[in-house]
């Protein structure tokens, strides 16, 4: 975590500006190329949702009021995150450059990161998609409830493996563990921090990782392999929702504070502006957006591909942002003592 304060502390606002858009307008206009930025790698889970959205949000675009604009969308690597935010956040709020937001991780990256970007600023036009994270368990275990779990670590700590350092899998469940000992309950881990999901998976394949905090997505096969299993989820609906009961009902802990979990749970994809944006310009694209997250040929080829749509309306998934940003600031301080 020191290293990447220490890497994002480095990029300079010069750099930042010379990447942003070299013609800049006060507004949306017809012809503009609308820039989808995506904070990962090619080919990863974001990048492939952003690449499927993008003809729909371009026919929408054509359809109502732009007929010669284009969307592209760009990868723009590096500081987990970090600079495709921070470039987006000091890019031009004219429309033309839009994020494809993991809020979660960039939340956190700003919460404990010392990433110089404030997620609350950002114009939250829709939400793409949501996975649901859930307590996963190697089936070595034995373990079918949470109450076998939680005794079971206090005669030794369960391995629970991460996906790096300070990542929404770590911190998810430290909020967890922390909820849990304000409440009574301890709750002893000892993490294990890898380079990546798929490190974390061949670990419990192998009989190392006892327990990992996952979506369904990267635990899909090792359930039909019978690796692993999860004891609950967060979803309220959707594939997990139907098999596995929710945390609200398995966790010892009061119902508001399992909501507030919930929010924290989650890994989702939100197209975002700068800050600054015009109201009346954000709703536009808030219009356009949920015309083409909702076109039937994209839900089909989104579930096809098993990246099911879960549109969010701007105002709703800005609240949802909004809980979970509350969170972040409650558990500021003790996340930093943890991650340091």
């Amino acid at each position: 975590m020191k290293r990447l304060v220490q890497t994002l502390s480095a990029i300079s606002a010069a750099v930042l500006l010379a990447l942003a858009a070299s013609s800049p307008s006060v507004a949306l206009e017809d012809g503009d190329v609308i820039r989808i930025i995506v904070p990962y790698s090619a080919g990863g889970g974001f990048d492939a949702q952003a690449r499927l959205a993008a003809p729909y949000i371009e026919a929408a675009l054509q359809e109502n009021g732009y007929p010669n604009s284009n969307v592209v969308v760009e990868n723009l690597t590096g500081g987990g995150g970090a600079i495709a935010n921070m470039f987006v956040y000091s890019a031009e709020p004219d429309g033309t450059t839009l994020l494809m937001m993991d809020p979660e991780s960039s939340i956190w990256l700003q919460t404990v990161g010392g990433a110089e970007f404030d997620v609350g600023e950002y114009g939250i036009i829709a939400q793409q998609s949501a996975e649901a994270m859930g307590v996963f368990v190697n089936s070595q275990l034995g373990f079918d409830s949470m109450d076998k779990l939680v005794e079971r670590a206090q005669s030794e700590p369960l391995l629970m493996g991460t996906s790096g350092r300070g990542a929404v899998d770590h911190i998810a469940p430290l909020i967890l563990q922390k909820m849990l000992s304000d409440a009574g309950v301890e709750f002893p881990v000892q993490y294990v921090h890898m380079s990546g999901v798929s490190d974390v998976m061949a670990s419990m394949r192998r009989g190392e990782v006892e327990v990992m905090y996952a979506t369904l997505s990267s635990t899909v096969a090792a359930i039909k392999q019978g690796v692993g299993d999860y004891l609950f989820t967060f979803e309220d609906h959707g594939p997990l929702a139907d098999r596995w009961p929710h945390g609200r009902d398995v966790l010892k802990l009061p119902p508001e504070q399992v909501e507030r979990l919930t929010a924290a749970s989650y890994f989702r994809r939100v197209y975002t502006t700068p800050p600054g944006v015009d109201e009346e310009l954000l709703q536009t694209l808030r219009d356009i957006f949920e015309i083409a997250l909702n076109n039937e040929e994209l839900i089909k080829k989104s579930a096809d591909s098993n990246r099911p749509v879960m549109f969010l309306n701007g105002a709703d998934a800005e609240a949802a942002i909004d809980q979970e940003i509350g969170l972040a600031k409650e558990y500021e301080e003790y996340l930093r003592e943890q991650l340091q």
